[in-house]
């Protein structure tokens, strides 16, 4: 059985991304230890060093990008949403029927390696992410339109660990009506946000799981005994964000203010490594007091292994990146998440349902006081030990969901191939 994958960083530089796709990776493999494996990457060394016996492939270029055709995109701005899909289905597939589509047809218009040779391989895979929105809707449509064109060749699909949200663009949002309704199965990382984009898009719930983060499993499995004394720290200044560097500078005084009360230390925990997003650039120097920096070796290492040490050695994480939070959380280690726009918040939010929304506070930027900031950590640092048992319960929880969906859909596949 051959799968390929596609992920959420081509590019394999976030930490985050990178952890996800290690546990995708290896559950398909337990299940499934004959599947041969493909992955999309503009990193091949990464993936033959990282990965053996998985192969890289180049992603879709922007040629590609046409399979979900709207030669009318125009006029279907002016339409209710319900009433542009159905005129958009009805207006490709006489589209489709004239051209006499199919896959060799289009590898040889646009040149790409890659759909030339879907045809080779029996399913399609989207690891986990949060790419799923109108932050990052170019991925988005690279993504969906794979597996647009697979559904179309008849292969299952399928989609794992995403946070879905929000979906601003009509574009988007028609073509993720189309594609996810024809998934295999869908697992989200979260029920709140994620389910009710996918309950506007009228996804069938039969298909959807609601598993936790992929992520969990790798941090769960390094979490320490007992917490540390440490405060993690991580700012993303990213325009997805919303957070530059006077925010960062800002509101990390108050932040070192406090770690210096309780007498403790600040972790650098980078998620992100990717030239102007690199966390640790960004929250070193937002850091003015450079004497409450703990140096902790190796903590940028792309596996993810050096972050996850690092956050099992804090007692409270403060983050901007997500995955900091759900390293944290993973491992028992309370979080304060820092929102300063309705993407984080929603991914900050779904984060907190996902543990009891214990031992996980959201700092929203936008309506709250430095005051409150102080406050959140305080509290967060003194209820940590309280906070740590049902942290671990919570993720076990997420783990054992995320094992059975993997199941499920290598059970799909499995019928799928001897049929």
């Amino acid at each position: 059985m051959k799968i390929l994958i596609d992920n959420s960083g081509y590019d394999i530089l976030n930490v985050g991304d990178t952890v996800m796709l290690r546990v995708a990776l290896a559950r398909i493999k337990k299940i499934l230890p004959h599947a041969k494996l493909s992955i999309l990457t503009r990193a091949p060394e990464v993936i033959l060093r990282s990965f053996p016996g998985v192969s890289p492939l180049p992603p879709l270029s922007k040629l590609d990008l046409n399979i979900i055709r709207r030669p009318n995109q125009r006029f279907y701005k002016w339409l209710p949403w319900r009433i542009s899909v159905r005129i958009s289905d009805f207006e490709e597939q006489l589209w489709l029927n004239k051209t006499n589509w199919g896959l060799s047809n289009y590898g040889a218009i646009y040149g790409s390696e890659t759909l030339k040779c879907l045809d080779d391989f029996d399913a399609v895979i989207g690891t986990g992410g949060g790419y799923l929105n109108s932050t990052f809707e170019g991925h988005a449509i690279s993504v969906l339109t794979l597996i647009a064109t697979a559904q179309r060749l008849g292969k299952p699909t399928f989609l794992v660990g995403q946070g879905i949200g929000p979906i601003k663009s009509k574009r988007l949002a028609l073509t993720m009506e189309k594609v996810l309704n024809q998934l295999d199965l869908i697992c989200i990382r979260e029920k709140n946000s994620s389910y009710k984009v996918l309950e506007e898009l009228c996804v069938d719930s039969t298909r959807i799981r609601v598993t936790g983060d992929d992520a969990i499993e790798l941090a769960f499995n390094s979490r320490p005994n007992t917490l540390g004394d440490f405060v993690g720290l991580n700012f993303r200044k990213a325009s997805y964000s919303a957070i530059d560097e006077k925010f960062a500078c800002d509101i990390s005084e108050t932040i070192c203010d406090v770690v210096e009360n309780l007498n403790s230390k600040i972790i650098p925990i980078p998620i992100s490594l990717s030239g102007l997003d690199d966390d640790e650039k960004a929250t070193v120097n937002a850091v003015a007091n450079k004497k409450l920096l703990v140096n902790f070796e190796n903590n940028s290492d792309i596996m993810g292994d050096s972050a996850i040490s690092a956050v099992g050695n804090c007692r409270v994480v403060v983050t901007a990146s997500y995955h900091a939070g759900l390293f944290a959380l993973s491992q028992g280690v309370s979080v304060l998440g820092i929102a300063k726009n309705q993407y984080y918040a929603d991914k900050f939010n779904g984060l907190a349902d996902m543990f009891g929304n214990v031992g996980c506070t959201v700092w929203h930027a936008d309506r709250m006081h430095k005051d409150r900031l102080r406050e959140i950590l305080l509290e967060l640092w003194s209820n940590a030990d309280l906070a740590r048992d049902i942290l671990l319960e919570k993720a076990l929880e997420q783990i054992n969901l995320g094992d059975e969906a993997y199941l499920e859909v290598c059970n799909i596949l499995d019928t799928s191939n001897r049929s």
